[in-house]
């Protein structure tokens, strides 16, 4: 989407990710190799408008620590506390709330889509509609990795768990 709208992204990935990060109008930047604070801020800028963090943990304050004054953590998941990695799922939400307290000039949130989806449903329809004419225009192309049945599903957690799906995977009934 970034690439559509004209943005430069950057996309954390593993080095054997990157190729995919870049066909998709992204910068890699190899998580294993080098600390994505560093460098962002050896870039020439004051920091990146928006953080999109999946991982929660301790990777929410390294992610709020890039962004530039008026910039915005969006923070979509756990991932982290659900391995056991770090970080607790509720005082990492009451931790993003507080930031928004700071004088700052930045801000967190959590986004779910669940919430916004029953209080806004007639934007939920309009972005559904709109993602699917860009994917029908062929302008967005989702990435599948592979289409599995049920009976390949810890497979499928393996390659999750391991980093090795490039994509999507589909579970096919």
């Amino acid at each position: 989407m970034g690439k559509y709208f004209g943005l430069e992204v950057y996309g954390t990935a593993s080095g054997p990710k990157h190729e995919l990060v870049s066909s998709l109008g992204g910068i890699p930047l190899d998580y294993r190799r080098e600390d994505f604070v560093d460098s962002i801020r050896g870039l020439d800028t004051p920091g990146v408008d928006v953080v999109f963090d999946h991982l929660g943990g301790n990777h929410f304050k390294r992610s709020f620590s890039v962004l530039r004054d008026g910039g915005r953590l969006i923070a979509y998941g756990f991932y982290d506390s659900v391995l056991g990695d770090g970080g607790s799922v509720p005082l990492d939400f009451l931790r993003l709330m507080f930031w928004n307290l700071l004088p700052n000039g930045r801000s967190a949130q959590f986004y779910s889509i669940g919430p916004w989806r029953e209080k806004h449903p007639d934007w939920f329809s309009e972005d559904l509609e709109r993602l699917f004419q860009l994917c029908l225009q062929g302008v967005i192309q989702p990435v599948i990795r592979k289409e599995i049945t049920l009976d390949e599903i810890s497979r499928a957690h393996r390659w999750i768990e391991g980093a090795e799906a490039q994509g999507k995977i589909v579970c096919t009934f």
